[in-house]
């Protein structure tokens, strides 16, 4: 093992004990946590049952613990055998949904194979160790919790990499930093999944799964750099995969397509014209399978050059054409369709990613009332509470000042991540009854963060109705004090002199120290 994964916490802890087939699984949690361990490490069994499968290696080692610390500096830590996590990772009935645990508990545990049994030879490679922890992550949350909700992890992904794109473009496996803790991003966490999903899509799933576990056993015990992982693929499958290990891997960027696709009657044809418009001085032309759906209808095109023009067949004129179908490739398009397009795919489309690419274009078009119908329409109907939360966003990012009747009857029986939002789209409004709303949810709600969203509207809203609850809420406890929190920001939302002294009041630690 490598000096970096060796560990001891010394603390006052209960230890909670569990096994899977004769390996110790133990939990160490503070007295005051003990209830709560099963909601944050019941699945770990089932965790390493998926996770053995997948990587074909048993799980590699004599035991498994996991432990929480206060004020840890990271999510989690896959030290060998025993993973710290933050105590962050403990949370009641009242922190979920919108807190969970299943993410940082399959990530770390997927590290005991790939970081801890395989492990990089150096950090330039760390993309090894972090893109295979979170992919196995995703996989074992879409096994259990659904086909949408992994996708929906998925689209997180991907807004996580452009993210990092963004502040510092470069590539996944990179040898320029200044210390090591730069590497530890976007690019090596969600691009690296993203990578390994890419992979998984151009190799087909049985190919890419056999080459994955002859990587693993071939690796077993060994230090391993990104060149070990190609060579495996093309023992197993027999691919020259420079292709693509270069454009993902060794270079930096995402491709940028610009689209667009007109029906020929005469040929029963559409034809889709592709043109790659991302910077060529700077990123090369990428080569890639690009999925196609043309209402229920899918197709698979090569996009390899910079401009490329297919011939797709159809039966009659589409109601919906949709490039990168499902977002398997991580890029930005521009798709020059008709606003009537964008509103049936979010309707129709039957992959989420394809209705929130719908959404993401809608939330731009302001002024336009059967925008804000149809996107109305999917916080109400639509089957999945990630596509119902994205569609709220962007009915909120169209600054309508009507509706907040309708967002506020909406929000009955929802998903309570969708129920924030909806919280946060109220502050678009100045009226007594979005106040009396977010006043009722303030007082009755018992969903913490719920709470801390509704009474962070209400300070936008109406700051003298919020002035009445202040109090109450800063003694409320509640996870990670996202309530007290939130109380306390009143104080820096409405500046004088009184809320000043108020802040300083709370500073010494009367309350709480901050």
């Amino acid at each position: 093992m490598v000096a970096y994964l060796i560990s001891f916490v010394v603390g006052e802890y209960e230890k909670v004990e569990d096994s899977y087939k004769n390996i110790p699984v133990n939990y160490w949690v503070y007295k005051e946590n003990r209830k709560e361990t099963n909601r944050s490490f019941g699945l770990t069994k089932d965790m390493m049952r998926v996770f053995n499968e997948l990587t074909g290696i048993p799980y590699p080692y004599e035991k498994y613990d996991q432990i929480i610390v206060d004020e840890f500096m990271f999510g989690g830590m896959e030290n060998i055998t025993l993973t710290h996590n933050t105590d962050r990772t403990m949370y009641d009935e009242n922190a979920a949904p919108d807190v969970s645990s299943e993410g940082l508990v399959a990530h770390e545990l997927a590290h005991q194979w790939y970081g801890n049994m395989l492990t990089t030879k150096n950090w330039e490679n760390i993309w090894l160790n972090e893109g295979f922890a979170t992919y196995l992550s995703r996989l074992y949350r879409h096994e259990k919790f659904g086909h949408d909700e992994g996708e929906y992890i998925r689209y997180g992904e991907m807004r996580s990499y452009f993210g990092s794109n963004k502040r510092w473009e470069r590539p996944t496996a990179h040898d320029k930093y200044y210390v090591p803790m730069d590497l530890f991003d976007g690019h090596v966490y969600a691009k690296g999944s993203l990578i390994l999903s890419m992979m998984e899509d151009v190799l087909g799933k049985d190919a890419f799964w056999k080459a994955v576990q002859h990587y693993t056993k071939e690796n077993k015990h060994k230090n391993v750099e990104t060149p070990d992982l190609k060579k495996a693929i093309e023992e197993i499958t027999g691919q020259n995969l420079d292709w693509f290990f270069r454009q993902w891997v060794y270079e930096a960027g995402f491709p940028e397509y610009d689209v667009k696709w007109l029906y020929n009657q005469r040929n029963r044809t559409v034809k889709l014209n592709v043109e790659q418009k991302h910077d060529l001085t700077k990123i090369k032309l990428f080569s890639m399978p690009v999925s196609i759906r043309i209402d229920d209808a899918m197709h698979t095109i090569w996009v390899d050059e910079k401009e490329m023009t297919f011939e797709l067949p159809v039966d009659a004129r589409p109601r919906m054409v949709v490039f990168n179908s499902g977002m398997r490739i991580p890029c930005k398009v521009n798709f020059n369709k008709p606003l009537s397009e964008w509103i049936t795919q979010l309707e129709k489309a039957p992959h989420i990613l394809d209705r929130i690419a719908a959404i993401n274009v809608l939330k731009k078009k302001k002024g336009r009332r059967n925008v804000e119908n149809a996107l109305l329409k999917a916080i109400e109907k639509d089957p999945f509470w990630g596509v119902r939360k994205e569609a709220v966003q962007g009915f909120a990012s169209l600054k309508s000042k009507q509706h907040s009747d309708m967002l506020m009857k909406l929000s009955e029986g929802q998903d309570n991540r969708v129920r924030r939002a909806i919280w946060n789209a109220l502050r678009n409004y100045k009226n007594n009854d979005v106040s009396t709303f977010l006043q009722n949810v303030v007082s009755t709600d018992s969903k913490y963060y719920s709470v801390s969203d509704a009474f962070r509207a209400l300070v936008s809203v109406d700051t003298a109705a919020a002035r009445k609850k202040v109090d109450a809420l800063l003694v409320r406890d509640s996870h990670q004090d996202v309530i007290r929190s939130a109380a306390i920001s009143f104080f820096g939302s409405v500046k004088s002199d009184k809320n000043y002294n108020r802040l300083k009041h709370h500073l010494q630690g009367d309350l709480v120290a901050y």
